[in-house]
């Protein structure tokens, strides 16, 4: 585990991608984000708007947890994320200021094995991620993606800007928990999602 939250740090050391043993990256209330960029993006999504990114998780091959909370990080957000992570921390980053339309999301995460879909679009790569978490980041859609993390039990997304959520989220066997209140939901400012249980 690495523990570097609370140090103002605006970067976070390119050497990280390498750390294959690292299980938890904890890096909350930092300046991330702050800088023009904190790595060069992968090929695949250079061109068009400038992407603020953190080092590729994607070496990190037994990287659990990544705690990236209260940083600077802004949209687009890209992150190259191992198959073996199973919580996403991102809470409380203005993710959802720079976003163009109330139909794109302003977060893109993908794996090594799914590069070429994150061209121009949102792409989650098929993994274990159980947990994600983005309270009070500015959303105002969340990418229709989601809906194919078939481990996802928990997604946070109270306090943005929602005016509902992706209708392919309630098909999602695991799927438990969307903390979703302080949003301008459509359906009386409550989240009305049916799960479907098997």
């Amino acid at each position: 585990m690495l523990d570097c939250g609370h140090n103002a740090l605006a970067t976070l050391p390119l050497s990280l991608s390498h750390a294959t043993f690292l299980a938890q990256l904890l890096a909350p209330h930092n300046r991330l984000g702050v800088a023009q960029s904190l790595v060069v993006p992968p090929p695949a999504v250079r061109g068009g708007a400038a992407t603020i990114s953190v080092p590729q998780f994607s070496g990190c091959k037994a990287l659990k947890v990544l705690d990236l909370r209260e940083n600077s990080l802004q949209a687009p957000l890209v992150l190259d994320l191992p198959s073996s992570l199973a919580q996403l921390f991102l809470s409380f980053n203005p993710l959802g200021g720079n976003c163009s339309s109330s139909s794109s999301s302003s977060v893109v995460l993908f794996g090594p094995s799914n590069v070429e879909a994150a061209r121009g679009a949102s792409a989650i790569a098929a993994s274990s991620i159980a947990e994600v978490h983005l309270a009070s980041c500015g959303l105002v859609a969340l990418p229709e993606e989601l809906g194919g993390l078939s481990h996802l039990h928990t997604i946070d997304v109270s306090a943005n800007d929602l005016g509902d959520l992706p209708p392919n989220l309630g098909w999602l066997p695991a799927l438990s928990k969307i903390p979703c209140q302080r949003n301008p939901m459509r359906y009386g400012g409550s989240c009305n999602i049916f799960l479907q249980q098997y």
